[in-house]
């Protein structure tokens, strides 16, 4: 809730809306937040701006449109790689370091996102330093990040536009295999229909066809001899039941 009545405050503050072209040094994400106080300036932890991760030689940007109040290497502490650039914002007093190397001059109006230098190294800061406070007031300082807005990301490719999702029909299960039927055995070209042995007795009759002609008038003649004995059975029997005459007396 504070950082945004902050920000309230100095966008009403701003002039000439300004503060809607602020934008970030550097695109990482906060490596070390804002902890300061106006009361107690120099506790023990108190920390007058944000870092922002960023590697060594990573470029730099001007935060706002201004003009350039200082711009030194070696401003802080005198250590190599530890070089300072402090751009005036309207009201503001904007401060980005440790920078390896300078883009700027002293004097030089930037606008915004314009490069002022490269990332440096400094013992106590990660990446790159942010501070921004009021110009009349040394230890006025406030916390940048409601004015630096939130940290660039790369853009996300949009995905086509699909259309309603269509529900597979359902799987049916496969008919199962019917075995085909065995191949009978080629018959051998030339070879007549297969012959079966008679059983004893028996006229042999080749299959498919009738019996020679022999052999019918075997059977004729075996009927014949059958009806024959028939009847000479019956004659002796008529014989035999006959009553015998007797000769009379003369």
């Amino acid at each position: 809730m504070r950082p945004l009545l902050l920000a309230l405050a100095l966008a009403l503050a701003w002039p000439d809306g300004a503060m809607a072209a602020w934008q970030r040094p550097v695109p990482g994400p906060v490596a070390r937040p804002f902890t300061y106080s106006p009361s107690a300036p120099f506790r023990a932890g108190a920390h007058r701006g944000a870092d922002l991760a960023a590697r060594s030689g990573t470029a730099v940007r001007a935060a706002c449109a201004g003009a350039v109040v200082t711009a030194q290497l070696g401003a802080v502490g005198g250590t190599i790689g530890a070089g300072v650039v402090t751009l005036r914002c309207g009201r503001w007093r904007v401060t980005a370091l440790p920078l390896a190397s300078l883009a700027v001059r002293v004097g030089e109006h930037v606008r915004a996102g314009a490069p002022i230098g490269r990332v440096g190294t400094m013992t106590g800061h990660t990446g790159l330093h942010v501070g921004v406070r009021r110009a009349s007031d040394r230890f006025a300082y406030v916390d940048p990040l409601p004015l630096l807005g939130s940290e660039r990301r790369p853009p996300v490719g949009v995905l086509p536009r699909q259309g309603p999702r269509v529900a597979a029909p359902p799987r049916t299960a496969p008919a199962p295999r019917v075995a085909a039927p065995p191949r009978a055995a080629p018959v051998p070209r030339g070879a007549g229909p297969p012959r079966y042995a008679p059983a004893e007795g028996r006229v042999r009759v080749p299959a498919g066809g009738l019996a020679p002609w022999p052999a019918w008038v075997g059977l004729a003649l075996l009927a014949v001899g059958a009806v024959g004995g028939g009847v000479r059975i019956r004659v002796r029997r008529t014989r035999a039941r006959a009553p015998t005459a007797v000769p009379s007396a003369s």
